[in-house]
């Protein structure tokens, strides 16, 4: 009988020590490809995970924002892309440049968008778009994976600009 109870509960606990590595994986964002569009170098800028159960956030930030701004207010449309590829879209072979001066480096399969106003500059810190991404607290969501991109157009110009490419993974 103390022979059964034990095989067994070696067997529970390396099942259990099985399940656990199996599914553990850890929430990444990392980024790829260039900015587009213009000088300043939009980039991503994250806050948070994509943690099962969590939200996070996405923003836009700059590499190289002039060193002053004309100070007049200017408004700004934004949208997050949202794709399940980043080599390929609708037909069209990523990353694609648009004739609005950006390079779209990941599918557009789903997309949020905002405007915001600015002083002259391309949105930033206080008036920078924020989109907040929640995740739900469903282990099966582990492991999924999808593309984002922010595109970047003051209203009433026909250029935009885009950011570099970013990978998230949901996890723990």
């Amino acid at each position: 009988m103390r022979q059964h109870l034990l095989a067994l509960l070696t067997a529970a606990t390396a099942t259990f020590a099985t399940t656990a590595t199996t599914t553990a994986q850890n929430a990444t964002f990392t980024t790829f490809g260039a900015s587009s569009g213009s000088t300043t170098g939009p980039i991503l800028d994250v806050t948070g995970l994509p943690q099962v159960g969590t939200t996070f956030s996405i923003s836009v930030d700059y590499t190289n924002m002039p060193p002053f701004c004309t100070l007049q207010i200017t408004n700004w449309q934004a949208l997050l892309v949202f794709g399940f590829s980043n080599t390929q879209w609708a037909g069209l072979t990523l990353p694609a440049s648009f004739p609005q001066g950006f390079d779209l480096l990941v599918g557009a399969d789903f997309a949020s968008y905002q405007t915001t106003m600015s002083d002259g500059c391309p949105p930033r810190a206080g008036n920078a778009p924020v989109y907040s991404v929640t995740i739900p607290n469903d282990p099966g969501l582990v492991g999924f994976t999808w593309y984002n991109q922010i595109i970047l157009a003051e209203i009433g110009r026909t250029t935009a600009m885009a950011t570099d490419g970013g990978i998230a993974t949901v996890g723990f």
